[in-house]
């Protein structure tokens, strides 16, 4: 009577734990979108440099709610050398990308795009294309960026 009702009782957990798992991984992302809002975040951050009243807590401040710490470090980097020698500094507009490939790895994805810019600095405008790979992850229930590499 025992073993009837041990194996009466797994068979009915078990179909509720497999169901579970399903319905964990089966959540509905849509990579590119994430990847889209959180690019634009960021170069919104970025442009925000030029406001003379922007400063490094306000960046820290913005920027940690669309990456992680390893592309916080080097954007950090980045914002001390620009901040100390504004003589690079340009606005950069996203007008357009193009997905060359897209992968899933450990939570989250991975993405080659083909971005287009349009970039004014004190000179010119001008715009230019080049290749990303950007990775994204989940952290704590928010998808941030993880990886932003030049592939040239």
């Amino acid at each position: 009577m025992k073993k009837i009702f041990i194996y009466l009782l797994v068979l009915i957990i078990m179909p509720l734990c497999m169901m579970q798992i399903i319905y964990a991984y089966s959540e509905e992302v849509k990579p590119l979108d994430l990847y889209d809002t959180l690019i634009k975040q960021r170069i919104d951050v970025w442009n925000n440099i030029y406001n003379e009243d922007f400063s490094y807590d306000k960046f820290i401040e913005k920027i940690q709610k669309v990456e992680t710490s390893i592309l916080l470090d080097e954007d950090i980097k980045d914002f001390k050398s620009i901040k100390r020698s504004p003589v690079d500094m340009a606005m950069v507009r996203l007008i357009g990308s193009e997905q060359k490939s897209i992968k899933r790895i450990k939570g989250g994805y991975e993405v080659e795009l083909l971005m287009n810019w349009q970039i004014e600095d004190l000179e010119y405008n001008y715009e230019e294309s080049s290749l990303v790979k950007i990775g994204i992850i989940k952290v704590k229930d928010m998808w941030l960026l993880s990886k932003w590499e030049s592939i040239e």
